[in-house]
């Protein structure tokens, strides 16, 4: 059974703000060369460099707390749960390997697997 952990899935944030500044930087590049044989095609390209770099910072900014809202481990079970997104969501009892019973979240599927997240409470 596979687990992904909180430090992995932040670290999927961080990629992705490093690939949104490297989109960016291959856009001013690409929009400098454009520039040299058509001004006004040239600009719009070099346009899109701050756009990347805002979307790609706001996708770091959701992922990273929605890691920390959730707060969860996220393991993978097979032939568990048949497809079906109205079960996305649901808090189900648990229990890995006959441990204690915890709440676990259907948060997706990745076929032919279901992704369950560890329920937490926000603590008070």
């Amino acid at each position: 059974m596979n687990m992904l952990h909180i430090k992995q899935l932040l670290n999927i944030g961080e990629n992705i703000d490093k690939i949104g500044f490297g989109l960016s930087l291959v856009s001013i590049v690409g929009s400098i060369y454009t520039y040299t044989t058509d001004e006004n095609l040239g600009i719009f390209i070099g346009l899109w460099a701050s756009a990347i770099m805002i979307g790609s910072k706001r996708i770091h900014d959701w992922v990273n707390e929605w890691v920390r809202y959730m707060a969860f481990e996220i393991i993978r079970v097979k032939n568990l749960f048949e497809e079906n997104d109205e079960l996305i969501g649901q808090l189900y009892p648990m229990s890995i390997d006959g441990g204690e019973v915890k709440q676990y979240r259907l948060i997706g599927f990745d076929s032919p697997y279901a992704l369950l997240g560890k329920f937490q409470e926000e603590e008070e």
